[in-house]
């Protein structure tokens, strides 16, 4: 005969309890909001981005700071409309519930506390002078409702079963979706050096569209090629480019294997752009505490992020607000 006693079956049931309240909790998912579901053309769809409406226009006229919250209306598909280096601050944070286009003529910089993307949100890779600099500030808390659960036309229940607290700067996606392309993908992200001439400040590289996706401006970074010491790269500000040949300009100082010698063939050291053209910021208002990018209980949607740079993303000590979390 078994003897079970009643601590046991106490911790047992406990644990089942446990389990289905774990279960129930994480069960919720998210995805297509139903203002976006029902409308025509959708929001992903180039007809509704041909008829986009500028992002000024939510804006007054003139005004460069929203003291409150900003709304991306749902079924909508809006279009940033600055390009000559604009400071747009939204202080209440930006809710993204329909579509927000950034296109390649876009070159701004969008300071708020928080954004939220329960819609689209895209970008394409900016023409060449322009960059997007989206920058994430505050210390204080910020909760996401979830629109489909906690708004009725327009209104959002405070007291929402369903909020959910996402700390300070999230840059998180709600059953959204991230459509961000803004690098060329024809372009390589590294080739090898062929030549070095010191004298004439010239990086001559093995792969010619390499160099032809350079621009001036941009900024290389030559790997070290001693094993046990990674110091020694060198880091150069392109000034010009003609076919493989790359002029920076710093002195180059440091010796580097290359194809043509010193050193072997097989040992040619790499060259990288380090320039990205959209920046993802965070502000360090408390020590340690960054923004950071989450991708919220949305299993079943594509998220493409290609050639951003994130920068002062990541909160220390916090579990579940890394620089990216999916």
């Amino acid at each position: 005969m078994m003897n079970v006693s009643s601590r046991s079956v106490s911790v047992g049931a406990a644990l089942l309890l446990l389990l289905f309240f774990s279960e129930t909790t994480f069960a919720v998912s998210y995805g297509e909001l139903t203002c976006n579901a029902n409308v025509s053309p959708k929001i992903n769809t180039d007809e509704c981005l041909n008829g986009a409406i500028p992002l000024s226009f939510l804006l007054e006229s003139g005004t460069t700071t929203v003291s409150s919250s900003l709304d991306i209306p749902c079924g909508t598909c809006y279009k940033v409309d600055y390009t000559n280096g604009e400071t747009i601050t939204i202080e209440g944070g930006l809710n993204v519930l329909g579509r927000l286009h950034f296109p390649s003529t876009a070159n701004m910089v969008l300071n708020t506390t928080s954004v939220v993307v329960q819609g689209m949100w895209s970008m394409t890779t900016p023409d060449v002078g322009n960059t997007v600099k989206i920058s994430l500030y505050g210390a204080d808390d910020v909760y996401i409702y979830p629109h489909d659960n906690c708004c009725i036309d327009g209104a959002c229940d405070s007291e929402c079963d369903q909020r959910d607290n996402l700390a300070s700067k999230p840059f998180a996606v709600v059953g959204g979706q991230l459509d961000i392309r803004v690098i060329d993908e024809n372009c390589p992200s590294w080739t090898i050096l062929k030549r070095v001439d010191a004298s004439s400040k010239t990086l001559t590289v093995e792969n010619s569209m390499f160099a032809s996706c350079l621009a001036v401006g941009d900024e290389l970074v030559v790997a070290a090629d001693e094993f046990y010491d990674d110091r020694q790269y060198g880091r150069y500000t392109i000034a010009s480019v003609s076919g493989e040949d790359v002029v920076v300009v710093e002195d180059i100082t440091k010796s580097f294997a290359t194809l043509e010698g010193p050193g072997e063939p097989m040992f040619a050291t790499e060259v990288t752009t380090l320039t990205r053209r959209v920046l993802f910021e965070g502000r360090e208002d408390v020590a340690n505490i960054g923004a950071h990018t989450i991708i919220f209980h949305t299993p079943d949607v594509l998220q493409t992020i290609q050639g951003v740079s994130f920068k002062g993303f990541g909160q220390g000590g916090k579990l579940g607000r890394y620089p990216i979390h999916f």
